[in-house]
């Protein structure tokens, strides 16, 4: 038999606790969609993420499940500090968030006007 080049693909739902999954040979995909069972890679969406991250569901519940979860959204940085933090650095992050919930509370007050 020599030399065999197969393309495979394999679909899984990335809703979680969905346990959905096929792989198949992309020359046997009619098939593959064709077989009881696999009714759902005929609804499936892909959602692509502006990072390029696809991510695939089977359907309309488990695509709600999986955006509740955030994995839409893009990974944020981590905001641990990392190593010992100094008491003065804790004290600064501290007054740095009160400062923030301040001026966002002012903001949502809007004007005050004094006669």
């Amino acid at each position: 038999m020599g030399l065999i080049d197969l393309a495979v693909r394999t679909i899984t739902c990335n809703g979680p606790e969905c346990t959905k999954t096929v792989t198949f040979d992309r020359r046997m995909e009619k098939q593959t969609f064709d077989t009881p069972g696999n009714e759902w890679l005929k609804s499936v969406r892909i959602v692509q993420t502006v990072d390029a991250r696809n991510l695939v569901y089977c359907s309309d519940a488990c695509e709600i499940k999986g955006t509740g979860t955030g994995q839409h959204n893009l990974p944020e940085p981590k905001r641990i500090v990392d190593g010992v933090a100094n008491a003065a650095a804790i004290q600064q992050a501290a007054d740095a968030a009160a400062l923030a919930e301040k001026t966002t509370a002012a903001i949502k007050a809007g004007p005050q006007i004094v006669v």
